[in-house]
């Protein structure tokens, strides 16, 4: 950038950003990922500037953006092609605070981040299904 134009101080943050995938038919209508200091995005992602959040929950956070359950309430709650920051305020989330479901979401988050594999995806997904409190059968009828 040139040395007139200032970036945003949120660019000085680590930052959850998401894109919606417009068509319904896609197999996610969310796709989330953390950018960290210095990268400034253009307006096409939904941008979460965390204050006063760890970036173990911010990871945790992250786990939960990319998750069936998450995923399942998004298209549960919009009709259209555009998944808005308010359809997004409306999702419920697991209970932050739940220090063990944070580790463990966490750190297979940043697994997956280091070195992205299928079964890292899947180990993060069952993670947040049992944080969420959701029933096995519950989530079996998801994935299926």
């Amino acid at each position: 950038m040139k040395d007139t134009i200032k970036p945003p101080a949120s660019s000085d943050a680590y930052r959850l950003v998401w894109r919606d995938v417009a068509r319904q038919s896609s197999a996610r209508r969310v796709i989330a990922t953390i950018i960290p200091p210095g990268v400034v995005t253009g307006n096409s992602l939904n941008v979460l500037i965390p204050k006063r959040m760890s970036y173990e929950l911010l990871l945790a956070v992250l786990g939960v953006f990319n998750s069936v359950i998450f995923e399942a309430q998004v298209r549960a709650s919009i009709s259209t092609n555009h998944l808005s920051v308010g359809a997004i305020r409306r999702i419920r989330v697991p209970d932050l605070s739940s220090r063990t479901n944070v580790e463990r979401v966490s750190k297979l988050v940043e697994k997956q981040l280091r070195k992205p594999s299928e079964l890292y995806l899947a180990q993060i997904d069952v993670e947040v299904a049992q944080w969420y409190g959701l029933p096995s059968e519950t989530y079996l009828d998801l994935l299926t």
